[in-house]
């Protein structure tokens, strides 16, 4: 058989990344302290260069507190949502750690508590047991948007 007789496979194109917004709509018992603010939704957002951002959209904030939730890198977000899977599936804690993030995940009784902790600022998310599977599946589907994986 010649070289030009060969079927040669081609890998299939992988798709560019694209910036992604997905609005999770919460209830009456998702909160973020240590400001206790009730949370209406949440942004999961990403950027061409692949940095996940969670902001907060609150029921009131007269305090002007910055909507900024989470913000990290395409990488540390995939290991940061496999451990919230892990956790919420397994019903116990979990953690991420990292040179520069400390989150704890924590089943209550009610729901699940995200303890986000970079340098000196710790932001405590409380998620009801009805809101977590939407939470994730919206981080999943943006990292997903961010970085496809090339089908088979």
């Amino acid at each position: 058989m010649t070289e030009s007789n060969v079927f040669r496979v081609q890998p299939a194109p992988v798709a560019a990344a694209k910036p992604a917004v997905y609005k999770v709509e919460m209830d009456d018992r998702c909160m973020v302290f240590p400001d206790g603010k009730t949370l209406q939704h949440v942004l999961v957002t990403s950027d061409a260069s692949g940095n996940l951002t969670l902001e907060a959209i609150y029921a009131f904030n007269t305090s002007r507190l910055d909507p900024l939730l989470l913000a990290m890198p395409l990488a540390e977000a995939c290991e940061f949502v496999r451990e919230l899977v892990g956790a919420v599936f397994q019903a116990k804690t979990g953690f991420y750690l990292t040179d520069e993030w400390k989150i704890a995940i924590n089943v209550m009784a009610n729901g699940y508590q995200i303890d986000i902790q970079r340098e000196a600022r710790k932001t405590e998310l409380f998620l009801s047991t009805g809101v977590i599977w939407r939470f994730i599946k919206a981080l999943l589907m943006t990292l997903d948007q961010v970085a496809p994986v090339q089908a088979n």
